[in-house]
């Protein structure tokens, strides 16, 4: 058996409701990657194609999150009526537009994992954390140059039986030996998970740098609430301690306020007669300064 690399498109996404589209993943014949059958995807289709699958425009080799059109919330499933391995596709909202345009024009190809005999029936399709199901512009598209590479190299050297439709799409591994193609597949592959890690560092960098401006307009905003809230000096620095640590702070402006409210109702009578005294205090010293000076 061969491990290979599956790109197989599968037909137009059906819309399903708002942001949500019917796929079918995988259709039983013969495909540009091989001959698939119908009890092979029945068995493992839906083990090999797991919830939260995720679909990417077009066959990048990178799968970087920018290109993430969005997931398969629930996975894939076998319709014994349709005869396909189904699933459907949650669309994140900032690409729904856009899928609205062009679906109904693309179609949807596997991404996936799977072996292979020498007469090219796929046999299994494989558990593999990238596996999922694509958009791409036309049936049977197969993906990236990279990607067409290294299926290129894993056919000439594990498969010495090549069909000449497969001929054309493996040109550049046409005269290797094994040892050359192996070489090849290594090659490929470091490059591959050079770009993905790549990819995600990218992204780590970039989710860190829109944490950090969403902290400061945090900060910001919540300084502004504080500054225009009737509450003590003493309260107001706490409060910002909390919100520079991040803690949504309106709740507890409202709690400060309504403490500050109740203290003060709560003393004024006190107050009132403190007021007094010193207004007193203040009269009699008046008055006795008056005397002396008279």
């Amino acid at each position: 058996m061969v491990d290979k690399l599956l790109l197989e498109s599968s037909g137009t996404p059906e819309k399903a409701g708002k942001g949500r589209y019917l796929v079918a993943i995988a259709t039983p014949g013969q495909g540009s990657s091989g001959f698939y059958a119908e009890s092979m995807l029945e068995e493992f289709g839906p083990k090999a194609f797991p919830k939260g699958a995720k679909c990417f425009e077009n066959h990048e080799a990178s799968r970087k999150p920018t290109d993430m059109i969005g997931t398969f919330p629930e996975g894939a499933y076998w319709d014994s009526d349709r005869k396909q391995l189904m699933g459907e596709l949650e669309v994140f909202p900032h690409w729904q537009d856009f899928m609205e345009s062009v679906a109904p024009h693309c179609g949807i190809s596997i991404y996936m994992a799977g072996k292979a005999d020498k007469e090219g029936n796929v046999t299994e399709l494989v558990p593999d954390r990238q596996n999922g199901a694509d958009l791409v512009s036309y049936e049977g598209l197969e993906g990236s140059k990279v990607v067409e590479m290294l299926e290129s190299a894993r056919k000439a050297g594990s498969e010495p039986g090549v069909t000449a439709a497969q001929e054309s799409n493996r040109k550049d591994a046409s005269d290797m030996d094994e040892a050359t193609a192996q070489k090849l597949i290594a090659a490929i592959e470091a490059l591959l998970a050079r770009d993905t890690k790549a990819a995600v560092e990218a992204a780590q960098v970039e989710a860190d740098e829109t944490l950090a401006t969403e902290r400061v307009k945090h900060v910001l905003a919540a300084n502004e609430a504080i500054d225009k809230a009737d509450i003590s000096k003493r309260q107001a620095a706490a409060l910002r301690e909390q919100a520079a640590n991040g803690a949504d702070v309106t709740a507890l402006i409202k709690e400060a306020e309504e403490t500050r409210a109740a203290i003060l109702e709560e003393s004024a009578p006190e107050r009132e007669v403190v007021a007094g005294r010193v207004a007193g205090a203040a009269a009699g010293q008046g008055l006795a300064i008056g005397a002396w000076s008279n």
